[in-house]
């Protein structure tokens, strides 16, 4: 059976210069834009030499398939180009044009050979085919090696490419999501299962499809053996236990959408133990909720917004009022509050930090909590959102990244409205949240379903009405017009 897949760090190519030489300058150049550059440097020299399989992969639930997979490491970039490039040119995994050997180096996250592989390429490295492949190495002074394997199938990690999703604590949870997505390869290719995918793919909606396709466009989907292979691993990456019991008939999710909320690992919105926190939080005074966020180690800031007119029916600042404007934090002007992961700024520098505008409602505290609980829950965010503070633009996967946690958070927020201190400025903001992160998620049908059967367009008009009567009440003496 032949196999070889690979997993791509699809933001690499926006870090990385790919004109450094030597290689290594590259990890210096990486390094110095993490926070903070020595984190990365230090990892640098463990992935050098201290890195272990174990360690890498210890965040991964066991599989059937183990036993039959052996895992090694790239240790460094000259290791990850002499071993595995050519043999990635000889599968036509990459393109023999404008993929060089920096970006392999620098970008593949992981690799998966079958059992053919290594016969294989053998033969082909010792035949005159091979020859163009050795010459792109030999003009950085680096030469193909033979692969050897012990097992039927092989992963390769190669942890460099991964400093750049986070040096610190999201290291290892992504190391361990890529083993999970190359194991799903193996398992995909064992259990000869295309035909299964692509049924369950068949039931997803148009706008679904599309947006998977969107989020991952690299990929040639239009071989429907490559979209199956890749839907099944990018879908059960985070639960691979899952995708086996999936592939076995022993998990029947009731949709798509029921799926994705299952295999969330970031999502609040049914825990029923935190909604109990949640309202007991909730029955807090503005005081007390800001003393007992911060009691569990979240700074949290309350800054100028500097727009006029604030709401009468509360403000922040008769609490409390930090020195500094939210323009500093976002260039949003209608920003209300931010969650801060540690490292994305000078103001969160040592911890998760809530940013408040000092005219922002009292539930915007309560719903940049439950973004720390989803940092805490799941820190693949925070890799993201370093990335996102300096990027204009966002791409499909962290649009969708963000929308996901927003209408989570929103809809555990949805329960605490009837709270004491929730006010109808409170409620508006909620409802008009909700239109507008409904109409960003056409791929998921339960967000237009919620929107319609709560009727939040009706009960948005109504409430701003009744709002306007209360900042602008009409006098019995004004004239009628």
């Amino acid at each position: 059976m032949k196999l070889f897949l690979f997993t791509l760090a699809l933001f690499s190519a926006e870090v990385f210069g790919f004109d450094a030489k030597p290689l290594d300058e590259l990890v210096q150049k990486n390094c110095a834009l993490q926070s903070p550059p020595v984190v990365c440097k230090g990892r640098m020299g463990e992935i050098r030499k201290d890195l272990t399989v174990e360690k890498l992969i210890e965040k991964s639930p066991k599989l059937e398939i183990d036993s039959q997979i052996d895992v090694v490491l790239a240790r460094d970039p000259q290791t990850m180009i002499s071993n595995y490039y050519c043999v990635a040119r000889l599968n036509g995994l990459i393109p023999r044009k404008g993929f060089d050997l920096e970006l392999f180096a620098y970008a593949v996250r992981g690799l998966t050979f079958g059992p053919t592989t290594e016969k294989t390429y053998a033969k082909w490295l010792g035949s005159v085919a091979a020859k163009d492949c050795k010459f792109v190495l030999v003009k950085e002074s680096l030469s193909p090696w033979p692969v050897t394997f012990k097992k039927p199938y092989t992963i390769v990690l190669n942890p460099v490419a991964m400093l750049d999703e986070g040096a610190d604590e999201n290291f290892f949870a992504m190391t361990a999501q890529t083993y999970n997505h190359e194991r799903l390869h193996v398992l995909y290719a064992v259990e000869k299962a295309e035909k299964k995918i692509l049924k369950f793919w068949d039931s997803l909606t148009k706008a679904q499809q599309a947006q998977f396709k969107s989020e991952h466009s690299s990929y040639d989907f239009k071989d429907k053996s490559i979209l199956a292979r890749e839907f099944f691993s990018y879908t059960f990456e985070t639960h691979p236990e899952k995708g086996a019991e999936f592939l076995q008939g022993k998990y029947k999710p009731a949709s798509y959408t029921a799926l994705m909320a299952d295999l969330c690992t970031f999502c609040v919105r049914n825990d029923e133990a935190l909604l109990e926190k949640m309202k007991a939080l909730a029955a807090l005074s503005p005081k007390e909720l800001v003393s007992k966020v911060e009691s569990e180690g979240v700074k949290v800031l309350i800054l100028s917004s500097g727009r006029k007119n604030p709401s009468p029916l509360f403000n922040w600042s008769k609490e409390r009022a930090d020195k500094g404007e939210m323009k500093q934090i976002t260039k949003e002007s209608g920003a209300m509050g931010e969650t801060l992961c540690k490292g994305d700024k000078l103001e969160s520098a040592d911890r998760i930090t809530i940013v408040l505008a000092t005219d922002s409602p009292y539930s915007t505290l309560l719903h940049e909590y439950l973004h720390v609980q989803q940092i805490q829950r799941d820190g693949s965010w925070c890799a993201i959102a370093k990335r996102l503070w300096s990027k204009p633009e966002r791409t499909p996967f962290e649009q969708r990244m963000s929308h996901d946690r927003e209408w989570d958070g929103r809809m555990m927020l949805w329960k605490l409205m009837e709270t004491p201190h929730i006010t109808l400025e409170d409620r508006i903001m909620l409802v008009d949240g909700f239109i507008r992160e409904a109409d960003a998620r056409p791929y998921d049908p339960e967000a237009a379903a919620f929107v319609k059967n709560e009727d939040l367009n009706a009960k948005r008009d109504l409430m701003v009405r009744e709002y306007l009567k209360l900042v602008a009440p009409v006098t019995k003496d004004a004239p009628e017009n």
